[in-house]
């Protein structure tokens, strides 16, 4: 079947993949647009870079757009001379046009045709019998033999034998002779040599008798050129997907003699009647749409588009031509595909993936163990086909072949039960879907529902629901005719998901009891077995079920050889028989198999095998293979692909490595001639060479629709490891290179610099390195930079870029929650942060495990958690998260659809004092951060130091040398360095990166207590118990001793520019030194009683802060040396101390095993950092950037995250009490909150920013009411009054006091009456402008509402009844009543009806202003907890469901899903169109009505009470339970908006499968794919060929000219994209400004 005729997927197709028939797979879907160029090399040069330079970067474009990889496969480029004269390349290129046509969407071949035939490549093989013809003809002729000799070379192991012509870089050639005759010949001079050879044999032959004449004919088949060969097998694959321009030359001269360097010369006859059958074949079998035809003008200069105007319009449309075609016959392949899309397209991919898999493993070879344990499958299949039975497991080492086994069983199991047998087969790791046990699970499980066509969604299945799924499946197929075969392989490679509590129960579903028909095979390696496997065997209760696989013996190795090369029409000689034999060791391998038989089925008979130990290993042949690479093709070369493999975590699809290499300087140097780089894109035939070569170590995978080339085995990938990754600083470089073409760093083009020589060769070339954007398209994210930029980031050591384009950058946060999960993202940022120790990191890793379960639901949420967990502490992280916030904004500013965004904060702060621990560092006493805090250098066991990692916890390298307990240890010179000293007098210096030590200081006779380094002088300082302070040179020797104190010297400190050096003793005092001088400058004892322990100097020079052993810790002034003031707060011992380089922040270690943060400035203790009694703290210091504390005990490292602060005290925006009432103005100008804290609080709604403090009451605050105009509020408190409070003068001018209890409700009856109540029953009436008590009486309820007039009041009292009143005489207007308790009660707008809920579930609705029951509402049988009135009635259940009741009909017209709480608020918008629910689910919801639909959720994360809006909802007020936050909310995009003139629809963006970001596609290029171009006015000529006539038309004094020339030269233009911009707001976001 033609692959682009059988597109994606027909229902057959689908039927055949669902159900495994391995003989009737479709092709795999194809996601690259591969283009073959075919021309010949020196006529279309110029053509050739004008479609690198115009239609490439259009293609480009039009394939990022649809999610595409673009492969140019221009074989001519890089190359000094045509591919013809290359015989092995050309062949090589043949055979990629195949690939191209299997790989590639739409058209895969472009032929530049011009007006010469073109030359023929010499034959790879010729027949004893043409060679000797050759020989003679040559011999006769008095040509040169020796070469012919030379180059083709007779290989006996070929059947028959052949003579095969060398290659100069043939890794199995005895290239001796080749050496010698190549060296000061020209290769294309050999090519001439034996080309011309065969071309007079021919001709010579045909001419003479019918003997010669039939080996002539036979010779002849190899004089046809190469262009045609191209051509005719691209016609053959697929002529609709091939594409010809062919440029005619008019008026061109008939020389055959002189050849021009571009047209050629007029050919011979023969071949010019070759290229007429040759276009006429293309004419015959191309469609004339797939064709175009170009006229030019002869020039003797070739072809000028800037010297001559027919040219240049040629070139336009040349380039418009082939751009134009190649993207409207994709176009019309991808258009079709998204017809046929009838399931789940992942879902089918992925099986079908799976499938191709299993089907190329079964063509390997097998030995006869195999047959055997084939022959045992037999029988027990037949066993289980009617009866009961287990899975088959098969185990084996690695390489032992169990892969292929399965693929060979689920063909035998096809055909033994016929082809109806269903086959499911999951290869696991073979993609990112089949990683996981339970993915891998679920996939088997869906894929069982579309056999059994059951449409059951298995998305939210635990694992043990999906075990108890999975056998109930297999016990209904059971039932039925066919057979089903399940195969596993690998299992024991499975990954268990993070948050399972029993990691080896996720295996247990393939040792259970299977029902008959159905068929399960399972493999696992057995050496060494994991605990999930060990369980497997242990639970497997049938040994006869079990194959145990092992390697192949010498004599099954002989045998698949020998059969290979039999197959493949080879042979070995004797001596290479012999050498193989020797090779093998006692068993052996299916790898090694593999590798030997591709190395014996080239060799040929005069290679002499060398050069390999006995017996030898797989990793020695690949490190063989590679050596030999290495030395054919450049070993910069070999070296870069291997290391871009193997760190890729996927793979690489061709084009990215490509793109990779294109970028790398020194493998452009390495193969591209300097002549020759204009265009600075790795040449592709150099690529196809490397694939080759590589041959079965690659293998290809389909993973989002992508093929990416992998290392077909880890094995592989350890020994590339091993061979080319075991320098550091290689990773970094290779994974740098690898995120630079997913962070489009190479798009727009960088210089060619020779590092080596420190030359810059080329600049403004163009590598053509394709755009890797986060979104393709509105629908498609690209996921290879999803995956792959934050792990190649994080191993590269770029935490700069990792952060800035990762995981502190909310688009490609969100489009990772999206295109995969909540828990991937998580995933990824534990594993970030358990590599990376890092401050801005941890706080998003913090805050979104907070907000796990809100973002499993709902990704959406993302930028709502980010801005109401972090906004408040950006001042801090100013440099990451600030602008992420700010993004989030931004985001929410274009995002369409309403949005429910914090204004304020209410969360938990994600700031989490315990950043990570290091456990058990033995006798660790001191410690000291590397200037990059990612590593620590510590003592360990007392006398020993290493260096640690961090946040791994590894000790990445040890210094011995003391003898002596280490007392202190200083880092220098940016960590390259570091010093130290122990309690016997002894100071070293050590090199970190060698791990040595370079010097030794022995001159103190007492302990050394403190050493610093003055990087001015190179000085090494240290203070020591003999008094001293020593000064030696940086290489040990001794400068200077300074005495002055009486007692043990124990801290020497440095200021900045060290000149001044200040030493503290336990004899009380600081003495000053000058380090220009070495003199003494003075002396320091002012308040200091005690014996000075440790001091610090701040790094501005300003404090000293010291610690003496009475627990005392003071801060003194190093310019003045006068005492500032005491730090208390601390109990016990000072052991050490350190200072932040803000010189604002202290830590204070001591002996209660406790951290303390001070503010030296304000003596404030900020913070104290709790640790073990047991375990007191030895040391202490603050990471460079401030971010984090280490402290360090007798057993562990302590890293703590340093939240700075200025003063320890509240926010303004909290009360200190929980908030019992809120209030929102509905004209948006003003909100209130009322406390426990006695405290009414005021925001400024304009503004978003709390206003005021409102101080009167002397307990809570139990509820507010507003006047009607708004300038006044009164407020009731559990102190017995009411105080009515001016707005506009924020102070209150009123207290009633006339309730004996506590005030629980006060509503405002008009603008002149106050309506209060008590917690006794008693309603007081008075006048709001004196206090004046207009009327009492006692109703005791337990909630009444109030009409808008104030004329009628109805009351509930906790019971099944309630009344209507008339609230100006207090008479009785009704009862109302239910059968069981009434739980809430609501008005309508216009205060004409009453609607009351029960517990029973009902809902009544009464006149308001006669009692009169007017309809009864039922549905639930539970509790109605929340209910509101507008047009229609809207009631919330304790289950959490929302009706919607038409009054009409007296049914619900919608039912609400989604709060799984109580409803405890329910609030209708003014237009009825709307309302808002809050839940004690921790969420606020806002539903249409008119829809039935939910427009969009906030979650609070604490149980909301109550909340209230404005008029158009845009602002909202939360009251929630037992907090003291006041959490204020905007819905942005608001529905209710009036000044908004379209309504509100449900978005069709889900279903559409539209994302919620907006692509941003950046090419350098702007080029149209418009063709035929518009023809240009004609040029006119200039009378004079000096530039000074013009200038002179052209100069400012004559007067501009009347219109501005054109150019004569126009290129092809791309039409303006108009694309939606992302924030319309250039200068700053309408969510920032709100915000």
């Amino acid at each position: 079947m033609d692959r682009k005729k059988s597109i994606c997927v027909e229902k057959d197709t689908t039927a055949c993949v669902m159900c495994g028939r391995l003989d009737l797979l479709p092709p795999l879907p194809a996601k690259t647009l591969k283009v073959y160029i075919c021309s010949n090399k020196s006529e279309f040069e110029l053509e050739r870079a004008r479609l690198w330079h115009d239609a490439v970067p259009y293609l480009q474009k039009f394939c990022v757009q649809h999610g595409l990889d673009l492969i140019w496969g221009d074989v001519q480029h890089g190359r000094k001379s045509d591919h013809v004269m290359d015989s092995h390349d050309f062949f090589r290129h043949l055979s990629e046009i195949e690939t191209s046509h299997k790989s590639s969407i739409g058209p895969f071949f472009l032929c530049l045709f011009g007006n010469t035939y073109g030359e023929a490549a010499l034959p790879l093989t010729l027949s004893p019998k043409e060679f000797l013809y050759l020989r003679k003809y040559a011999t006769d002729e008095g040509k040169d033999v020796s070469v012919l000799d030379k180059w083709y070379v007779l290989d006996e192991n070929s059947i028959p034998p052949q003579y095969h012509l060398q290659s100069f870089d043939d890794p199995f050639q005895s290239s001796r002779q080749v050496t010698q005759d190549t060296e000061g010949k020209d290769k294309d001079g050999i090519y001439r040599l034996l080309l011309d050879i065969l071309t007079m044999a021919v001709k010579y032959g045909l001419s003479k008798s019918s003997k010669h004449q039939d080996i002539a004919r036979t010779l002849q088949r190899h004089l046809i050129s190469g262009l045609e060969q191209q051509i005719q097998k691209a016609i053959h694959l697929s002529p609709e997907d091939c594409i010809f321009i062919e440029r005619t030359i008019e008026n061109s001269p008939d020389t055959e003699n002189k050849a021009h360097p571009v047209f050629g010369a007029k050919e011979p006859n023969a071949r010019r009647q070759r290229y007429e059958e040759l276009q006429n074949q293309i004419n015959a079998a191309v469609s004339s749409s797939n064709r175009f035809e170009f006229l030019i003008k002869f020039r003797e200069e070739g072809i000028t588009p800037q010297n001559c105007q027919d040219h240049a319009e040629y070139m336009d449309n040349f380039a418009g031509a082939a751009a134009t075609r190649i993207k409207e016959l994709a176009e019309s392949y991808i258009n079709k595909t998204q017809c046929f899309k009838t399931i789940d397209q992942l879902f089918y991919n992925e099986t079908l993936l799976h499938l191709h898999h299993c089907k190329t493993l079964n063509k390997s070879l097998c030995g006869t163990a195999m047959d055997h344990h084939i022959a045992t499958v037999h029988k027990l299949l037949t066993y289980g086909a009617k009866n009961e039975h287990y899975a088959i497991m098969i185990k084996g080492a690695v390489h032992s072949g169990k892969s292929m086994f399965v693929s060979k069983l689920c063909y035998k199991a096809r055909e033994m039960f016929g082809k109806d047998t269903v086959l499911i087969a999951r290869f696991v790791g073979l993609t990112d879907a089949s990683t996981c046990c339970e993915n891998i699970l679920r996939s088997i499980c869906s894929h069982l529902n579309q056999i059994l066509q059951q449409n059951v969604s298995l998305k939210s299945y635990n694992m043990s629901k999906l075990r108890n799924y999975f056998h109930g499946l297999l016990n209904r197929i059971s039932k039925g005719k066919r057979h089903i075969v399940i195969a596993v392989d690998s299992i024991d490679r499975m990954k268990v998901p993070m948050l399972e509590t029993d990691p080896f129960v996720m295996l247990d579903w393939v040792v259970s009891k299977l029902p008959p028909k159905v068929h399960f095979f399972v493999s696992y390696d057995s050496s060494p077995l994991t605990p999930a496997t060990q369980r497997l065997e242990d639970k497997a209760p049938a040994t006869d079920h079990m194959i145990e696989f092992s390697d192949s013996t010498e004599n099954e190795i002989k045998s698949m050889i020998h059969t290979s090369l039999k197959s493949k029409m080879r042979t070995l000689s004797k001596e290479q028989e012999n050498f193989f034999r020797e090779l093998l060791p006692s068993n052996c391998s299916p790898m090694m198999t593999n590798l030997l038989l591709e190395t014996a089925v080239r060799m040929p008979s005069h290679y002499v095998p060398e050069g390999l130990a006995l017996p030898i290993s797989v990793e020695e042949l690949i490190m063989k293979r590679l050596m030999r690479l290495e030395q054919s093709l450049g070993a910069k070369l070999i070296r870069a692909i291997c290391r871009y493999i193997t760190l890729s975590k996927d793979g690489l699809s061709e084009m990215e490595i490509l793109d990779v290499l294109s970028c790398n300087n020194d493998v452009l140097l390495d193969t591209i001639p300097i002549e020759l780089t204009k265009n600075l894109r790795f040449p592709f035939h150099k690529w196809l060479h490397v694939k080759e070569e590589l041959g079965s170590l690659l293998c290809t995978r389909l993973i989002h629709g992508k093929y990416l080339l992998r290392w077909a085995h880890p094995s592989i990938q350890d020994i590339m490891r091993k061979k080319y990754l075991c320098h550091v600083d290689n990773i970094c470089k290779a994974q740098v290179e690898l995120a630079d073409i997913f962070m489009d760093t190479w798009v727009r083009g960088k210089p060619l610099v020779d590092k080596e020589r420190g030359v810059q060769l080329i600049d403004g070339a163009s590598r053509y390195v394709c755009p890797q954007p986060l979104l393709y398209n509105e629908h498609q994210y690209n996921q290879r930079r999803i995956d792959m930029l934050w792990i190649q980031l994080l191993q590269s050591g770029s935490i700069p870029m990792l952060k800035e384009k990762t995981f502190c950058n909310f688009e490609y946060m969100l489009s990772m929650a999206h295109s995969k999960s909540a828990d991937t993202l998580l995933e990824n940022l534990r594993l970030t942060t358990s590599n990376l120790l890092d401050a801005d990191i941890l706080m998003i890793s913090n805050t979104l495990n907070m907000s796990r379960a809100i973002l499993t639901d709902d990704y959406l949420q993302l930028a709502n958690e980010l801005i109401g967990r972090i906004r408040h502490i950006t001042e801090q992280y100013l440099d990451y998260l600030e602008p992420l916030v700010t993004q989030c904004m931004q985001w929410c500013d274009a995002y369409s659809q309403p949005l429910l965004i914090p204004l304020t904060t209410w969360l938990p702060s994600p700031f989490v004092p315990l950043a990570t621990t290091i456990p058990e560092v033995w006798g660790c006493k001191v410690i000291t951060t590397v200037f990059s805090s990612q590593h620590v250098i510590c003592t360990v066991r007392q006398q020993d130091i290493a260096l640690y990692h961090v946040s791994t916890g590894k000790i990445v390298k040890a210094f011995s040398g003391h003898k002596g307990t280490v007392k202190c240890i200083h880092v220098c010179r940016g960590g390259r360095d570091f010093v130290s000293g122990d309690d016997e007098g002894v100071v070293r210096v050590w090199d970190t990166n060698a791990g040595q030590c370079t010097a030794v200081i022995r001159e103190h006779t007492g302990d050394v207590n403190s050493v610093i380094v003055a990087t001015k002088y190179d000085y090494v300082i240290s203070g020591s118990d003999d008094t001293t302070v020593l000064i030696c040179s940086y290489v040990g020797k001794k400068i200077c001793v300074l005495k002055s104190h009486i007692k043990g010297v124990t801290s020497v400190r440095l200021n900045s520019s060290n000149s001044i050096l200040a030493s503290a003793s336990r004899d009380k005092t600081i003495v000053l030194w000058s380090l220009e001088d070495l003199v003494k400058l003075g002396s320091i004892t002012d308040n200091i009683t005690s014996p000075i322990t440790c001091m610090e100097l701040t790094c501005d020079n300003t404090f000293l802060i010291v610690g003496c052993e009475d627990n005392s810790l003071h801060v003194v002034s190093f310019i003045t040396g006068s005492w500032i003031h005491q730090l208390r707060g601390h109990a016990v011992g000072v052991t050490c101390i350190d200072v932040s380089n803000d010189c604002f922040h202290v830590v204070v270690g001591c002996l209660d095993g406790n951290v303390y943060l001070y503010n030296l400035r304000t003596t404030d203790l900020l913070q104290t950092l709790k640790g073990s009694p047991s375990d007191p703290v030895r040391d202490v210091c603050i990471s460079r950037d401030d971010f984090f504390i280490f402290s360090a005990t007798e057993t562990r490292i302590n890293v703590w995250n340093l939240y700075k602060k200025t003063m320890n005290k509240a926010t303004e925006n909290d009360h200190s009490g929980s908030v019992t009432c809120v209030f929102m103005d509905e004209q948006g100008r003003f909100a209130l909150s009322g406390g426990e804290d006695g405290v009414l609080k005021m925001w400024n709604l304009e503004l978003n920013e709390f206003k005021e403090n409102l101080l009167g009451h002397s307990a809570g605050i139990t509820c507010i009411a507003v006047s009607p105009d708004g300038s006044c509020c009164v407020t009731g408190s559990r102190d017995r009054t009411l105080l009515l409070w001016s707005l506009e003068l924020l102070t209150w001018a009123l207290s009633y006091k006339h309730h004996d209890l506590m005030i629980q409700s006060v509503e405002y009856v008009d603008e002149e009456r106050i309506l209060s109540y008590d917690v006794q029953g008693n309603f007081h009436i008075w006048q709001a402008e004196t206090g004046v008590t207009l009327t009492t009486y006692n109703i005791p309820v337990a909630s009444f509402v109030l009409s808008s007039d104030g004329q009628y009041l109805a009351t509930c009292r906790g019971d099944q009844s309630g009344k209507i009143w008339k609230t100006n005489d207090g008479s009785l207007i009704g009862c109302v009543s239910h059968t069981e308790r009434i739980t809430c009660v609501a008005r309508s707008f216009d205060d004409q009806y009453l609607v009351t809920a029960a517990v029973d579930g009902s809902l009544k609705v009464w006149e308001l202003s006669t009692a009169k029951l007017t309809q009864v509402l039922v549905e639930e049988d539970c509790a109605v907890t929340a209910v509101a009135l507008h047009t229609e009635v809207v009631s919330g259940s304790e289950r959490g469901t929302v009706l919607v009741w038409d009054l009409s009909i007296g049914e619900p017209r919608h039912r609400l899903t989604g709060h799984t709480g109580s409803i405890t608020t329910i609030r209708i918008t003014q237009d009825g169109l709307f309302a808002i629910s809050a839940s004690r689910d921790h969420t606020i919801r806002l539903w249409s009505l008119r829809h039935g639909l939910q427009v969009t959720l906030l979650s609070m994360h604490i149980p909301v009470l109550n909340f209230m809006t404005t008029a158009d909802a845009k602002r909202i007020i939360v009251h929630l339970e037992n907090d003291h936050h006041v959490p204020l909310l905007c819905l942005h995009n608001s529905p209710v908006d009036p000044d908004s003139n379209s309504e509100w629809t449900p978005s069709i963006a889900d279903a559409l499968g539209i994302l919620p970001l907006v692509p941003k596609h950046t090419f350098p290029h702007r080029n149209s794919g418009m063709f035929p171009v518009p023809k240009l006015p004609v040029k006119r000529k200039r009378s004079s060929v000096s530039s000074l006539p013009q200038m002179i038309k052209l100069s400012p004094i004559k007067g501009p000219p009347k219109s501005t020339p054109k150019s004569y030269r126009t290129r092809f233009r791309i039409p303006k994209i108009h694309r939606r911009e992302q924030n319309p707001d250039s200068k700053m976001s309408k969510m920032c400004t709100i915000v």
